[in-house]
C-alpha cells in the first residue's frame, strides 16, 4: 500500500513541478513581451496562460482527490 502511495504522490508532484516550470517560462516570456510592447505576442501568451490555468486546476483537483483518498484510508490527509 505504501508503495502505491509513494508512486501516486511522486507522480502528482512531478506533474505539479512540470506545470510550475511551464508557468515560470510563460511569465518570463510575458515579461519580455511587455517590455517589447509586443501586442501580438501577448495575445499568444494569453492563450498559453489560459491552458496553464486549466493544468493548475487539474493539479488542484488531483490534490483534493489524493487527500480525500488518504482520509478514507485513515492516513494523514491535511496536506500534501
Amino acid at each position: 500500500m505504501e508503495t502505491t502511495w509513494d508512486s501516486e504522490l511522486a507522480k502528482f508532484l512531478a506533474e505539479l513541478s512540470a506545470v510550475q516550470d511551464e508557468t515560470l517560462e510563460v511569465l518570463t516570456r510575458r515579461r519580455s513581451l511587455l517590455l517589447a510592447a509586443d501586442a501580438e505576442g501577448l495575445a499568444k501568451v494569453g492563450r498559453q496562460e489560459e491552458e496553464l490555468i486549466g493544468k493548475l486546476q487539474d493539479c488542484l483537483e488531483r490534490r483534493e482527490e489524493l487527500l480525500k483518498q488518504a482520509a478514507a484510508e485513515g492516513l494523514p490527509s491535511d496536506s500534501i
